[in-house]
């Protein structure tokens, strides 16, 4: 078994600084949980709080149950993933992916067998005689990794194991890293800033802002049902536009913009409407938008399956289009837009909590 609870989990500095700020989530068995949030919000102390690397000022961790919040990093039988490889390089493939079992003095056969399946899963086998210098850099991480999972520990905690990479391997190895865990079956938290990781890699993702978890729950219900505002920019990309808006008697007004209510509404006076870009569109007459409004075009990211188009109205709100293929638009160019009913995020102005969708 492998369950991780965090009771509490508080991390304080002698600066008075809440870095992981109480804390509560549990990991079921075999889990994937993705840790995700801008850097400096305490994912990586909290990660090394639950290896025991950084004390735990108030609250509790549990491992299987059992109380580890005193416990040392050795004896709590997990196994961390770095983002440098920290391999020895004296030493080749095999005898890197062997050394945690030769210092537990498990017998050379039992050693040999458990690195040669380890190594086939990874896909390291032809490389076992080679050394560290003579691999490239995603092999080498295939190797960090093999390390990690050769000792068949209760958990695997990586923190940022990817950030080395290029961008072509980083999407390769996140398949490769996903796949393992699924193999192994194996409780893993995985801290990442990146929320393309966080979304194509995790069970469940916590995002995290300022010591606290904002929210906890399935990628898409993170995406399709954020918490707050926090939340709604920092998941998805392009990031959700997030345009602060007054109520009417059945509208939201903000300039040029104005969005239908449904029905007389209960609504704060003031709330930020969240519209995510595959919600704005060029304006069709026949596609049954809301519109149409007019802006200048900012920038443009021509990504040749798709184009994003970011724009700034009258009155300095931004948005982002997504249009189908390439769209023949220039800078500073004014095109007309419209707004997907079904599909806005209605959140508080003053908190900044989530609503309902119009």
């Amino acid at each position: 078994m492998g369950e991780i609870r965090l009771e509490g989990a508080t991390k304080i500095y002698a600066s008075s600084v809440r870095a992981v700020d109480a804390v509560d989530l549990t990991i079921p068995h075999g889990e994937f949980m993705v840790l995700v949030g801008p850097s400096g919000c305490g994912k990586s102390t909290l990660l090394r709080m639950i290896a025991g690397l950084e004390h735990v000022s108030e609250g509790r961790i549990l491992i299987d149950g059992a109380d580890v919040t005193g416990v040392a990093p050795r004896a709590r039988d997990i196994a961390m993933v770095f983002q440098d490889y920290a391999l020895y390089p004296q030493m080749t493939v095999r005898e890197n992916l062997g050394f945690a079992l030769k210092l537990r003095r498990i017998d050379k056969e039992e050693r040999g067998a458990r690195v040669d399946e380890v190594a086939g899963i990874l896909g390291l086998s032809e490389l076992l005689d080679r050394k560290p210098g003579a691999l490239s850099g995603g092999q080498r991480q295939r190797v960090a990794m093999g390390r990690a999972v050769v000792r068949q520990p209760t958990a695997f905690l990586m923190d940022e194991p990817l950030s080395n990479l290029d961008a072509k391997l980083r999407a390769q190895t996140r398949g490769e890293i996903r796949r393992l865990q699924q193999a192994v079956g194996t409780t893993t938290v995985y801290v990442t800033h990146d929320q393309v990781e966080a979304m194509t890699m995790g069970d469940r993702i916590a995002v995290m802002s300022n010591g606290r978890i904002e929210q906890v729950g399935e990628p898409d219900t993170v995406y399709s049902r954020p918490a707050n505002t926090f939340v709604a920019a920092f998941i998805g990309s392009p990031a959700m536009a997030l345009v602060e808006m007054s109520r009417g008697e059945r509208e939201l007004v903000r300039g040029e913009l104005r969005v239908p209510l449904p029905a007389p509404s209960e609504l704060p006076a003031n709330v930020v409407a969240g519209i995510r870009p595959e919600r704005c569109r060029l304006w069709a007459e026949d596609a049954g938008l809301v519109g149409p409004f007019s802006a200048g075009v900012e920038y443009i990211e021509a990504l040749g399956r798709e184009t994003f188009i970011g724009i700034v109205t009258d009155d300095d709100s931004r948005l982002v289009i997504e249009a189908d293929g390439n769209v023949k638009v220039a800078l500073g160019d004014r095109v007309r837009f419209g707004l997907v009913p079904g599909g806005i995020h209605l959140f508080d102005a003053a908190d900044g909590a989530a609503i309902t969708m119009i």
